[in-house]
């Protein structure tokens, strides 16, 4: 598929030309493919092992409120306590966090949310992360594979 998109476009069906958007958005779907195996094939124990904490380390916390950030999470109010996100972590079906990881693209998140999320992150490192949690130290490389693919996108506007 790369192959054929780079020599010749891509042929968008609904429109019947290629267009640069779909261009866009394929490559996107393919630069975030090895993240979302990654969330895809993540273990439900690796879930489980952030959801429970009864009181998490900070680091815990400030990823998983960022993750929900980066998800869209409307009611902010509900990302302030831990028992907020594990309300949001046990949802099952088209609402769950693997769910909604997968189908999130960079060019959705708004410049305002990438400012709060950076700002939020930018005292951690991911071996701390780790060191807290390997099932949020997962998300927090999404998190940043996330933010690294929305300033590309910044940069090519």
């Amino acid at each position: 598929m790369e192959r054929a998109m780079r020599a010749n476009g891509i042929f968008d069906f609904q429109l019947g030309v290629s267009t640069p958007r779909t261009c866009k958005r394929i490559k996107e779907l393919l630069e975030i493919d090895s993240i979302d195996k990654m969330i895809r094939d993540m273990e439900q124990n690796v879930i489980s092992e952030v959801r429970s904490y009864t009181n998490p380390p900070r680091a815990v916390h400030d990823v998983m409120m960022c993750v929900y950030l980066l998800l869209g999470v409307e009611d902010e109010s509900k990302l302030q306590t831990w028992k907020g996100i594990k309300s949001l972590l046990n949802i099952c079906g088209k609402g769950s966090l693997k769910i909604l990881i997968r189908r999130r693209l960079p060019c959705e998140i708004s410049q305002p949310i990438v400012n709060r999320v950076r700002f939020k992150m930018a005292g951690y490192r991911f071996k701390q992360i780790f060191d807290n949690s390997e099932g949020a130290a997962v998300f927090y490389l999404w998190m940043a594979h996330l933010l690294v693919q929305r300033e590309k996108l910044k940069v090519e506007k």
